[in-house]
């Protein structure tokens, strides 16, 4: 998982205004709206790393018959995430949110 995520967060941090352009920038949507996007999506890929390992570990626990350990884990991640949230979004903006998200 990690030598095809890894190359995919970079990539996606590297060309992220660019793909945001291409995919989404007609009619309505501006050249503003695809830079609050792409900020958004170049937080979003710092996480991409850590989310395709969490989904590979969550499956490893239930493989072992752990169901207890992957929720405490998620409900610790969710109530660091409402502060965080909280913290970065006044910072940030919504790219603090996407950046909440990656990093919990």
């Amino acid at each position: 998982m990690v030598f095809l995520t890894l190359p995919a967060a970079v990539v996606l941090i590297a060309l992220r205004q660019s793909l945001v352009q291409v995919l989404f920038q007609y009619g309505e949507f501006s050249s503003e709206s695809t830079n609050l996007v792409a900020e958004a999506v170049g937080y979003f890929a710092i996480g991409l790393l850590a989310r395709a390992v969490v989904e590979v570990l969550t499956r490893s626990f239930y493989a072992m018959r752990d169901t207890r350990t992957p929720l405490i884990i998620l409900i610790v991640a969710v109530l660091l995430n409402i502060p965080m949230t909280w913290l970065l979004t006044s910072h940030l903006g919504h790219g603090g949110l996407a950046l909440s998200l990656s990093l919990t």
